[in-house]
């Protein structure tokens, strides 16, 4: 039988990934813990190597340690991208955590624009950053604004479109075919009404019409048909 316990135990002896399980710390072999995405078992690698930068390396280095720790990040790095990653060495660099990587992107970014005054996500999107953008909008006086969507679909973005998507606009109401459509769908959607709100959708097409006029005024008729309308 293929329910049976004795089945299920003779399936984790042959299992080829079984011997993994000893590379970790089990405190309670009762315990089915399911939450590795959050914080995974203790690799007893990891307690041992832990042990070593406190006792060996700081506690016997001090500050000469930073002559290899300060490359920590970029070797590990390496290691991930050739090992799990299929990347080249160079190409991976760890850092923060997620959210706090998300907190100086999203930092940076209100930067970039001081006039801002509000933030749009999803209402779908993972808690924690979400609390991240909360904290931002707060300390910056700014509103946070969520986007409904669907918790097993999301953003819905139309139909997959195969080939030239522009051509394939022409029939279709998923995307428009060249810039002054695009302009003229932003300001008839209620969709991005309701999400920037009126005020700061307003402003956003009257930018996006003042840079399409600024170009308009700067390009030929035959470059603008050739690159920006004709695609």
């Amino acid at each position: 039988m293929r329910d049976t316990r004795a089945w299920a135990e003779e399936q984790d002896a042959i299992d080829p990934l079984a011997a993994f399980r000893d590379r970790f710390m089990i405190a309670d072999p009762a315990l089915l813990y399911l939450d590795g995405n959050s914080l995974g078992r203790l690799p007893k690698t990891t307690r041992a190597r832990l042990h070593a930068a406190i006792d060996d390396e700081w506690g016997t280095e001090l500050i000469r340690g930073w002559d290899h720790w300060i490359d920590l990040a970029r070797s590990a790095g390496d290691v991930l991208a050739e090992g799990v990653l299929g990347a080249a060495a160079g190409e991976v660099i760890l850092s923060d955590s997620t959210s706090v990587n998300l907190y100086k992107l999203a930092a940076a970014a209100l930067d970039a624009r001081p006039g801002r005054r509000v933030i749009v996500t999803d209402d779908d999107n993972f808690p924690t950053d979400r609390y991240v953008l909360e904290g931002l909008a707060a300390a910056r006086g700014m509103e946070l604004r969520q986007v409904p969507t669907d918790i097993d679909e999301g953003l819905d973005p139309g139909p997959e479109t195969t080939g030239n998507g522009y051509e394939a606009a022409v029939t279709r109401t998923t995307m428009p075919a060249d810039w002054r459509a695009a302009i003229e769908a932003a300001k008839a959607s209620s969709f991005l009404k309701g999400a920037l709100g009126e005020d700061l959708h307003r402003t956003f097409v009257a930018i996006k019409q003042s840079e399409y006029l600024r170009v308009a005024r700067t390009v030929s008729e035959l470059d603008y048909h050739l690159y920006l309308h004709e695609v």
